[in-house]
C-alpha cells in the first residue's frame, strides 16, 4: 500500500468514526452556528488536501469582536476554549499587546495548508482591526507585517488530529491522566531500530579506565542490589533534582536493611521521595528491570565510593539504557506526571480545542521539555549537577507535563506524533520548525527538533566546549562548594579528546585561549560562586570560569580556534607570552602546564610526515590547504593536524593540584579611560542606580599614564558605586594576539576596538596583548578583569618583569 493510500484510508476511517450531522434545532447543540460552519469547513478543507483537489470553500472566517466570543462562550464550548486560551496565553504576550487585548479586539481563524491547520489572529498586531475588513484582507495584512517582523506573535495556533500527507506532523490525543507507556516503548523500539549510527556509537570515549562497580534498584524486588559492572546488565538511570528534601539516602547504616527485598516497596519503613517512587514504576511499566538512583545507589557518606561514583558519573549515563530526566517540579520529592502525580487538567484538556465533530490541540508549550525555563532555582534545567547526566545520556526520557523523547536521532513528544515514528516512513531524523520571519507563515514545514540534545565535543571542539560551560555558568548548586564536583565527571570524559585534559575547567592544550572568558555584557553578569575566603577553603580559583556563575562569554575560545578550516571572517592567531605552572596538591612539585598548541602548530606546518589517522589535502590558488582525520570522516576539516585521539589512560581531577598559577610576566600600571564609545554613557551609569545590588558589565577604555588610548578592558561595576573612570589599574600580559583588519564587513569585528580606532586599520594585523587586571592579598595575585592593550602603547621601556602567584 503506498504512503497516500494509508492515509486516505486512515483519513476516511477517521472521519467516518466522528463526522455528525448538526442538530436540527439551536437549542440542541452546544456549539453557535459559526463554528458549525469552521467545523465542516475544516472536514471538507482536509479531505480535498488529501485527494489533492482544489478547495473551493472559505478558507478564512471573522469571528467578531472579543466581546462578542464572551458572549457567545455561554453557549458554544468552542468559542469558550478560544476564550480561554486567550486569557492563558496573556502572560506571554509583549506589555503593550496586553494592553490592547484590555480594549475590544477582533478575532479571526485562517486554514492553513500544513500543520498547524488553523490559525486563531486576534488583536491588531500591526494589522488594522477594523470589524469591517475582510478576514482575507486581514489576514494577508497579517502576513506582509510578520515577513518583515514587525509584529509579535498574537494567536493561537491549532493542529489536527489527521495526517493529510506524509511528511506531516498531526495531533496526538493524550490519554488524561496516565503517560502512555506503549508509546514509550514504541520509541524506545524506533531508536533501537533506526539510529544504530546516532544513539549507539561513540559512547566509547566516555569510559573511564577499568571497570566501577555500581549498586542498582531493582524494580521488581523494590531493594538495592550491589556490585554490578555496568558493562554486564541494561539500566535506566534517573536525573532529577533533590531540592531541599535530604531524606532518605543510602548510608552506612542502612545500606544492609535496603538490600533485603521489599524494604522499597510501598509500605515498608522506609519512605521514598515521590520522584524515585514514580521512577521505580514507569521502569515497571516499561519492562526495565533495574534503575539507578544516586541518592540510593551511592552510600552517601562512604567518601571513597561516592568520589569514583562522582569521577564515574559520565560513564553511569553514557551506560545507561535511556535516562528519566524528572524536568518538572522543584524537588525529589514532586513526582512525575501521568505515573504518580495526577495530571489530568495538565496533560490534556487545557490543549484541546472542542469543535462540533473534531477536536484539535493548541500549539505545544514551547516552554516544555529540554526548553523548559523556570525562575526557581531547584528547577531541573538550572541545576549544576544535572547538566553532565543530560550531556552523557545518550537518549533522554524527559518527563513534563507530558512526555518527550530526545536522543542523537530524533526528537518526539507525547502530545504531537511525527513522520519519523511510523513504521512505514524511511524518515528517522526529526528537524527544528521552521517558521517565516517574525511569525507564521502559511504553511509550516514538519521540521521538529526545537527540543535540543546536548552532546559532548568527540574532539578538541572549543566552541563546543565553551556551549557547555555558558550553560553550566547559568546553573545553580544547593552547596556552591559542588562547583568542581558537579562537573567532574564532564571533565574526566572530556580529557579523553582533549589532549592534556583540564585544570579547574580549562583545557592545558589551549591554556591560553582557556583564559580568555569574561562575564557577559550587560545586566545580569557573573558573580563568584563564593566570598574569597570561602572561594579559597573550596580550591575555587579566581582564574577560572568555574568559580563563578551567571552570564559568561567565551566567544574568543572560538575566535582563538585557529585548528579549524574554513576559518571564521574573524580569525585570531593566539601568540604565547608567558610559561605557566600548577603545583601538586599539598606544596607537591611544580609541574609546567602543558599550553603546547602553538608547538604543534609549528610542528606540523613544517614535519616531513603527518601523525597516524591524518590526511593531507592540497588546496588551490583560493582554498587553502586542509586536514582530515579517519575517525571524523571528510566532512570534519582542520587547518593543521592537531592530537585530539590519544585516549589517556591516567585521567586526573581538578583537585589534584592547588588552584593557583605561577607565571613571570610583564607589568605596567594604566588607567580606567571613559566607557568605550560604543556604548551609550546614559543608558550605562542609569543602570549604576544607587541602592542597587547587582552589577552592570560593559566595556571601558585603557588610557596610558599620559591619557592616550592604550586598550579596552571589560568590567562589571557594582551599582551604586561610582563609575571607574580614572582609577588606576595593574595590568599583566599573559598572552598576544594577531587577528587582521583588512577584513570584509569590519564594522562588525568582535574586537570591538577594531572598527572604531582608525589608526588600528591602518595595519593590515592588529597585534594586542591579553591582559588581566590584578589585585593583591598576601603576596597572591586575584584576577580582576581581563583586556587588551594595543602593542603599540605597551611602552617595553616602562614594563617590570615580576613573578606572580595568582590565585
Amino acid at each position: 500500500m503506498s504512503d497516500i493510500a494509508y492515509i486516505n484510508n486512515l483519513f476516511e476511517a477517521k472521519m467516518s468514526a466522528i463526522t455528525t450531522p448538526p442538530p436540527s434545532t439551536k437549542s440542541e447543540s452546544p456549539y453557535c452556528a459559526k463554528c458549525w460552519d469552521i467545523d465542516r469547513a475544516i472536514g471538507a478543507f482536509e479531505s480535498c488536501l488529501v485527494s489533492k483537489v482544489d478547495f473551493r470553500g472559505p478558507r478564512h472566517f471573522h469571528l467578531g469582536l472579543h466581546s462578542q466570543l464572551i458572549s457567545r462562550a455561554g453557549a458554544c464550548r468552542t468559542c469558550a476554549g478560544i476564550v480561554s486560551k486567550v486569557e492563558a496565553n496573556k502572560g506571554r504576550l509583549p506589555k503593550d499587546f496586553r494592553a490592547e487585548l484590555a480594549g475590544d479586539v477582533v478575532f479571526s481563524l485562517h486554514l492553513l495548508e500544513g500543520q498547524p491547520r488553523a490559525l486563531v489572529l486576534y488583536g491588531s498586531a500591526g494589522v488594522p482591526a477594523a470589524e469591517d475588513m475582510a478576514p482575507e484582507e486581514r489576514y494577508r495584512r497579517y502576513l506582509v507585517a510578520t515577513s518583515r517582523a514587525e509584529v509579535p506573535y498574537a494567536g493561537i495556533l491549532l493542529h489536527s488530529l489527521v495526517r493529510v500527507r506524509p511528511e506531516e506532523l498531526r495531533a496526538r490525543e493524550m490519554a488524561p491522566e496516565n503517560i502512555d507507556a506503549a508509546l514509550v516503548k514504541r520509541w524506545i523500539r524506533l531508536c533501537d531500530e533506526k539510529h544504530q549510527d546516532s544513539c549507539h556509537i561513540n559512547y566509547g570515549i566516555f569510559l573511564l579506565p577499568g571497570d566501577v562497580q555500581i549498586n542498582l534498584i531493582d524494580v521488581e524486588q523494590g531493594c538495592v542490589v550491589t556490585g554490578w559492572s555496568v558493562k554486564d546488565v541494561q539500566y535506566a538511570a534517573l536525573s532529577y533534582c533533590w531540592g531541599t528534601d535530604l531524606s532518605m539516602q543510602a548510608t552506612k547504616s542502612n545500606i544492609e536493611e535496603l538490600q533485603r527485598p521489599g524494604s522499597l516497596l510501598e509500605g515498608s519503613k522506609f519512605r521514598l521521595p515521590a520522584t524515585v517512587r514514580d521512577a521505580m514504576t514507569l521502569c515497571a511499566q516499561l519492562g526495565l528491570h533495574y534503575l539507578w538512583v544516586d541518592r540510593l545507589c551511592i552510600t552517601q557518606d562512604v567518601f571513597e565510593m561516592k568520589r569514583s561514583q562522582i569521577e564515574a558519573m559520565a560513564w553511569i549515563y553514557a551506560k545507561a539504557y535511556f535516562t528519566i530526566a524528572a524536568v518538572e517540579g522543584d524537588g525529589a520529592d514532586y513526582g512525575l506526571s501521568g505515573v504518580g502525580r495526577p495530571s489530568a487538567d495538565l496533560r490534556w484538556k487545557s490543549r484541546m480545542l472542542e469543535l462540533p465533530t473534531r477536536h484539535m490541540v493548541a500549539w505545544r508549550d514551547l516552554n516544555g521539555g529540554l526548553r523548559r525555563q523556570s525562575k526557581s532555582v531547584y528547577d531541573w534545567k538550572r541545576r549544576g549537577w544535572t547538566l553532565q547526566e543530560h550531556v552523557f545520556s545518550k537518549r533522554l526520557l524527559v518527563m513534563d507535563t507530558q512526555v518527550f523523547w530526545a536522543c542523537a536521532g530524533a526528537t518526539w513528544e507525547e502530545g504531537f506524533e511525527y513522520p519519523g515514528e511510523l513504521d512505514h516512513s524511511p524518515e528517522t531524523m526529526s528537524r527544528p520548525l521552521k517558521f517565516a520571519p517574525g511569525g507564521v507563515p502559511s504553511q509550516i514545514v514538519c521540521d521538529p527538533t526545537t527540543i535540543q540534545k546536548l552532546t559532548v565535543a568527540k574532539w578538541p571542539n572549543l566552541a563546543e566546549y565553551g556551549i557547555l560551560v555558558q550553560e553550566y555558568a547559568t546553573r545553580h548548586l544547593t552547596n556552591q562548594t559542588d562547583a568542581i564536583d558537579a562537573f567532574a565527571g564532564a571533565v574526566a570524559a572530556m580529557s579523553q579528546s582533549f589532549v592534556a585534559g583540564f585544570l579547574y575547567g580549562l583545557s592545558e592544550f589551549f591554556f591560553d585561549h582557556s583564559l580568555l572568558w569574561q562575564p557577559g555584557l550587560g545586566s545580569s553578569p557573573l558573580h563568584p560562586r563564593l566570598a574569597r575566603g570561602q572561594a579559597k577553603a573550596a580550591n575555587l580559583p579566581s582564574w577560572s570560569w568555574i568559580s563563578y556563575m551567571g552570564k559568561l562569554d567565551t566567544q574568543m575560545w572560538s575566535l582563538c580556534s585557529d585548528y579549524i578550516h574554513p576559518q571564521g571572517p574573524f580569525p585570531i592567531t593566539p601568540v604565547p607570552l608567558v610559561e605557566w605552572y600548577k603545583r601538586e596538591a599539598g606544596a607537591g612539585a611544580r609541574v609546567r602546564v602543558d599550553n603546547t598548541y602553538h608547538t604543534v602548530r609549528t610542528h606540523t606546518s613544517t614535519a616531513s610526515s603527518l601523525p597516524p589517522g591524518w590526511t593531507k589535502h592540497e588546496g588551490s590558488s583560493s582554498t587553502p590547504r586542509f586536514f582530515t582525520h579517519e575517525t571524523l570522516g571528510p566532512e570534519k576539516k582542520f587547518a593543521y593536524p592537531i592530537p585530539p585521539f590519544v585516549r589517556p589512560r591516567d585521567i586526573h581531577t581538578t583537585k589534584t593540584f592547588a588552584p593557583h598559577l605561577e607565571f613571570r610576566a610583564p607589568r605596567r600600571t594604566f588607567r580606567i579611560g571613559a566607557l568605550s564609545h560604543w556604548w551609550d554613557p546614559a543608558s550605562v551609569l542609569s543602570e549604576l542606580r544607587p541602592g542597587g545590588t547587582g552589577y552592570f558589565c560593559a566595556d571601558w577604555e585603557i588610557r596610558d599614564l599620559d591619557g592616550a588610548w592604550a586598550g579596552t578592558i571589560r568590567l562589571q561595576v557594582p551599582e551604586g558605586q561610582d563609575p571607574p573612570e580614572g582609577t588606576l589599574c595593574e595590568l599583566v600580559a599573559i598572552s598576544q594576539g594577531a587577528t587582521k583588519t583588512d577584513v570584509p564587513h569590519v564594522e562588525a569585528h568582535p574586537v570591538h576596538e577594531i572598527p572604531r580606532r582608525e589608526h588600528l586599520r591602518e595595519r593590515a594585523v592588529y597585534w594586542y596583548f591579553n591582559v588581566l587586571w590584578v589585585e593583591w592579598e598576601g603576596g597572591v595575585a586575584y584576577r580582576k578583569a581581563l583586556g587588551r592593550v594595543w602593542t603599540g602603547a605597551w611602552k617595553v621601556t616602562d614594563e617590570e618583569m615580576i613573578d606572580v602567584v595568582l590565585g
